[in-house]
């Protein structure tokens, strides 16, 4: 099947930086607080430079640098483990917020009732299109297919090191979380480290299944490995 590749981040008069949607920053925030309470939360930010995002979540696209800052804080003040443990779940609360305001309620239950292969083409072509919301200076593609191959390459990723695992995460939750959601159908995912055109680059590699039956019950695994 062919790939679909995100375009360029459009120009905008006057920015200097990429940019990324601020859910990349308040779903963070969101499953911090949940987890480690508001204390903990506050010193990871401060500690990324980013205590202004918490007293006032951003409501415009934030500096790809923000992010790269957070998921650095997040692996120095709670370990790779943890570090993606909170970013898959600002992922999950990513994609949630992703169906309920960004895709439309009627374009959803239209790709529910196409078959599997036929709706993620459609949804891939749709993300691909909005790519540069989330990758920023990085690029998107997609091979469709069974499983389905979605990549992020550079971007946030080709940052510090030691974000990298957490922010592959990050994509790998919210990308798998849009796809059971949109298309109403049970997914399972696995993620990768990778290297592309010898840039890092997260590949998140997804089986789609049957229909979900009543409240759309979601498979997800999700290991990690450094190829």
């Amino acid at each position: 099947m062919g790939a679909v590749r995100s375009p360029p981040h459009p120009a905008e008069a006057g920015e200097p930086v990429a940019r990324i949607g601020p859910n990349a920053i308040i779903q963070a925030a969101a499953a911090l607080r949940v987890h480690h309470g508001v204390p903990v939360c506050e010193q990871v930010f401060g500690a990324a430079g980013l205590s202004h995002h918490l007293g006032s979540a951003p409501q415009t696209m934030v500096d790809e640098e923000d992010v790269v800052s957070l998921h650095q804080s997040l692996f120095r003040l709670l370990g790779p483990g943890e570090a993606a443990a909170i970013a898959r779940e600002a992922g999950e609360r990513t994609a949630v917020y992703l169906l309920q305001h960004r895709i439309p309620r009627m374009a959803q239950r239209v790709l529910s009732l196409l078959p599997a292969s036929i709706a993620a083409g459609i949804l891939c072509r749709a993300v691909g299109r909005h790519a540069w919301t989330f990758v920023g200076s990085g690029r998107f593609v997609a091979k469709r297919g069974d499983p389905l191959v979605l990549t992020i390459v550079a971007g946030p990723l080709g940052g510090p090191q030691e974000a990298r695992a957490s922010l592959c995460a990050y994509y790998a939750a919210t990308l798998h979380g849009v796809m059971a959601g949109a298309l109403a159908r049970r997914v399972t995912s696995t993620f990768t480290l990778r290297t592309v055109d010898r840039m890092p680059a997260c590949e998140t590699i997804l089986s789609i299944g049957d229909r979900a039956g009543s409240g759309l019950a979601r498979q997800q695994q999700m290991p990690f490995c450094d190829g």
